[in-house]
């Protein structure tokens, strides 16, 4: 998203814009969007670890969007009760019980996790690229794709939706509350259990620390 966009979105009315993804562009570069648009409010997303979390505050976020390296658990709770059938934890160590599975879904943007959901697809099934993946290069072993026959899809469809979001934003007042609730990081449960409501909620944040819109 450019800055241009990032700030018609801001125009029109939204909370804080969402740089995303986050690990593309650096702290940098909400320096510099700060410094031509001073009062602008952003949330980093995508690619975001603990590690990086605090020079994204210190760069001027309002809060930063931290999902598995942080929650870990969180995440696989509420996968728990909602009925997934399996449920695992591969920063513990932690695999699949079953190899066979006929779509398979990676949402951590983390090249182990992939690497997990590939070898846990059956022949000729189907894996969803569904977060980011670093920019920096990442060892991948990709035999199984063609030995297994596999189907692989992407679900980023960004270049192609910023425009007509930023034209609904403008024309339809309605939407300009895009974050419909902020939890502190001690609620994260609660948090979850909001964003699961699609009627009562638009998007929820966590906050890590106490942060002053």
């Amino acid at each position: 998203m450019t800055p241009t966009e990032l700030f018609a979105g801001w125009k029109a009315g939204a909370t804080a814009v969402k740089i995303s993804p986050a690990s593309q562009v650096g702290q940098g570069f909400l320096n510099d969007l700060r410094g031509l648009f001073p009062n602008i409010q952003a949330v980093p997303s995508g690619g975001v670890g603990v590690a990086e979390a605090v020079e994204w505050i210190r760069a001027g976020a309002l809060a930063v969007s931290v999902g598995c390296p942080l929650l870990g658990d969180a995440f696989k709770g509420v996968a728990d009760s909602v009925g997934v059938d399996e449920t695992f934890n591969i920063l513990q160590g932690a695999g699949p019980g079953s190899l066979g599975h006929d779509v398979s879904v990676e949402a951590a943007g983390a090249a182990a996790s992939l690497q997990t959901v590939l070898d846990a697809t059956r022949r000729g099934g189907t894996v969803v690229q569904r977060e980011i993946l670093p920019k920096d290069k990442v060892s991948i072993s990709l035999s199984e794709l063609g030995l297994r026959e596999l189907t692989v899809f992407g679900s980023q469809l960004f270049e192609t939706e910023l425009d007509e979001a930023v034209e609904l934003l403008a024309g339809h007042p309605f939407l300009a509350q895009i974050i419909s609730h902020d939890f502190p990081l001690h609620e994260a449960e609660a948090a979850f259990a909001m964003a699961l409501d699609s009627a009562a909620s638009s998007k929820v944040v966590i906050k890590v620390g106490a942060l002053e819109a």
